[in-house]
């Protein structure tokens, strides 16, 4: 099987959609019986990746650049099957593809959350919907899919899937962690947080925003307390702004993306998944558990993959009942043991690539009907 998966970002371009689809392909080119190719608007070409390039990465005209030149690899490539990723235009290739080769397999995955009610364009959604319904089959979260029929009030005709994304582990050294500590003037420094991911969007920025509100009062009790915002976009300098005006600027670190987030991981005491937003299951959320860490998590997560204390501290999206939280569990380190060892647990009978990947190889084959 010739397997083509289309998405926005590859390496080395840092954030969810690349962790995910990185590590798809990787685990997909295990098995002796699939070939996979990459086709991605920003990253790095490399043996059968082939990265369109950009020059205005918001640009109307050069997501449509993308979508002809997708169009023309794939009738080169001739797939047997398409796996397409996040935005309208790694689909609209794909579809108009599928619509001359009718055989050939196209599955969509979205992972990022439709717009808000009074954000929603009705033209937009309709030739979403009408993209959406050529596919074989779309996969997202279970959050992400009840908004689609919500809050989008999509007429999904096609085969919905619930499916998510695993997680992966890297190795840290001593070395690296001693040379994080020194970087960052680390000793005995506790609550030591951390939140990761891209700096891009409102929601997140929003999110981030609670958090340094809450974690103002964490200091007040805390002095030497550490908040790491690991990741970098157009809203880090806001929120930077912001931290200096709660007079915290030297609790909240803010490091840009790092190759390696399992090495500020491997000195968090909490880590933070706050979100204003009802999100799918992330992959730095997963990272965070795979090795343990006790989370504190907005309520929008719940009975997806985060439930309240059972892996988690589930709260509002409030800077006091976030506060609140973090102080309460860092003082109970019997439930920060029993939280992280639970989080671990989940995500390793859970979220494992090679049993994500079974499922997609499924839906990749032709159908018996």
């Amino acid at each position: 099987m010739k397997l083509i998966i289309v998405t926005p970002y590859w390496l080395p371009i840092k954030g969810g959609v690349t962790t995910y689809t990185l590590n798809l392909a990787k685990t997909l080119q295990k098995q002796k019986n699939i070939r996979v190719g990459v086709i991605t608007r920003i990253g790095k070409s490399d043996k059968d990746v082939y990265a369109i390039g950009t020059r205005c990465e918001g640009c109307f005209h050069d997501k449509i650049l993308f979508v002809v030149k997708t169009f023309l690899i794939l009738y080169k490539k001739r797939p047997d099957a398409i796996h397409s990723h996040s935005w309208w235009y790694t689909l609209v290739p794909s579809v108009l593809y599928k619509l001359f080769h009718p055989k050939t397999r196209l599955i969509h995955t979205i992972l990022t959350e439709p717009m808000e009610e009074g954000r929603r364009n009705r033209l937009k959604n309709y030739i979403f919907e009408w993209l959406l319904n050529r596919c074989d089959a779309i996969t997202t979260s279970k959050n992400i899919m009840e908004k689609l029929d919500r809050i989008a009030k999509l007429k999904i005709r096609t085969r919905k899937e619930i499916i998510y994304g695993g997680f992966s582990r890297k190795k840290v050294s001593e070395k690296d962690v001693e040379e994080f500590k020194r970087r960052y003037s680390l000793e005995n420094n506790h609550p030591i947080l951390s939140w990761v991911g891209p700096l891009h969007y409102k929601m997140k920025f929003e999110g981030v925003k609670n958090l340094i509100g809450a974690f103002s009062t964490v200091v007040q009790k805390y002095p030497d307390a550490r908040l790491f915002v690991i990741g970098d976009g157009p809203y880090r300098n806001d929120l930077e702004k912001f931290a200096e005006y709660m007079n915290i600027k030297n609790n909240v670190i803010f490091t840009g993306f790092l190759d390696n987030v399992f090495v500020p991981l491997s000195v968090t005491d909490i880590y933070m998944w706050i979100m204003a937003q009802d999100g799918g299951v992330g992959m730095a959320l997963l990272e965070a558990m795979s090795v343990g860490k006790p989370i504190i998590a907005t309520r929008s997560m719940t009975g997806e993959v985060l439930f309240d204390n059972e892996n988690a501290i589930l709260v509002d999206l409030d800077p006091k009942s976030i506060a609140n939280a973090i102080l309460a569990l860092y003082e109970d380190k019997e439930k920060m043991k029993r939280l992280g060892e639970n989080a671990q647990k989940t995500v390793e009978e859970n979220f494992s690539w090679e049993k994500i990947c079974e499922e997609f190889v499924k839906l990749y084959q032709p159908s018996k009907e």
